[in-house]
């Protein structure tokens, strides 16, 4: 179940550089516990994490011992899904259940409502168009390109090089897991209207040990999932500062004491097994993200 905690700790790496150079600081910046609202809603998973923290990246993730119902309408439909609830240490979370599914649908609007105590949140996204992960190709790491292989490490580099269309006004974030736990909590972000990103063939460093499954995620996002992740980028990075400098502008209404963002993405995976002493070395298989590990 460690993938639905993922986003808690997310830190990103935009493909596009940023301008500036030297850090921004800030001398008032809020150190009040926030109430933090992570939604992430897509045709693979679905998952809500709910705590207090002071920051987004915050590593004292405080539980909520108020009462929290969290549920999911489509618009378009009003069909309604409610989740139900779990926990990890000490962190709340909810998902579907397996008999009621969140079955998501291009186009279409939802809006989660979140009740915490006596206050209810609200957030809304309409479903980004699909973006296909066309082809992906691997090759060893080449010496000059990251670094080659160290040859005392257990581990083997490779170059994973994935390609897909995207279209002017559309955005994707493409993120890679190792057994299906994100590795290096590191996201690509692509725009389709920027040369950079109109290039089709795109690649990522990756090392494996033997008997590893890599997955490759690429995920659809609207152009406000895409604002917010460039905010984080910024924050971390020194770039354009957001309209709160310690965090990202959330998208939950009301938002003036609030962290987090519903994210709602449509997601395309590929996932290799690699095996060292086969000719092949990696073999497709079927996508862990959709099965996780419940038993840690």
């Amino acid at each position: 179940m460690k993938p639905y905690l993922n986003v808690i700790k997310l830190v990103l790496i935009s493909s596009l550089c940023s301008d500036c150079t030297e850090p921004i600081f800030f001398e008032d910046i809020n150190t009040e516990e926030k109430l933090t609202i992570e939604g992430f809603v897509s045709n693979q998973l679905t998952y809500f994490t709910i705590g207090r923290s002071i920051g987004i990246y915050d590593t004292t993730f405080v539980p909520i011992t108020e009462p929290i119902s969290v549920q999911v309408v489509n618009t378009s439909t009003n069909d309604t899904t409610k989740l139900t609830e779990g926990e990890i240490d000490g962190i709340r979370f909810f998902v579907p259940s397996p008999d009621a599914p969140l079955v998501l649908n291009v186009a279409q609007t939802y809006t989660a409502i979140v009740s915490v105590g006596n206050s209810t949140y609200t957030a809304t996204v309409t479903t980004p168009n699909p973006i296909k992960l066309d082809t992906v190709t691997i090759e060893e790491d080449p010496p000059f390109l990251f670094g080659g292989n160290d040859e005392e490490s257990e581990k083997e580099e490779f170059v994973f090089n994935y390609e897909f269309d995207l279209p002017k006004g559309e955005y994707a974030r493409v993120a890679y897991f190792i057994n299906g736990e994100q590795a290096d909590d590191t996201y690509e972000l692509y725009q389709g209207d920027v040369s950079l990103a109109a290039l089709n063939l795109r690649l990522i460093d990756i090392a494996v040990a033997d008997g590893d499954v890599v997955t490759l995620a690429l995920n659809s996002i609207t152009k406000e999932t895409y604002r917010y992740y460039r905010e984080l980028t910024g924050i971390i990075g020194g770039g354009p500062p957001s309209k709160n400098p310690a965090n990202p502008t959330s998208n939950w209404s009301p938002n003036d004491d609030i962290l987090g963002n519903l994210t709602i993405e449509w997601v395309d995976t590929r996932s290799f097994l690699y095996d060292k002493n086969s000719d092949e070395k990696f073999t497709p298989v079927d996508n862990p993200l959709l099965n996780p590990d419940d038993s840690d």
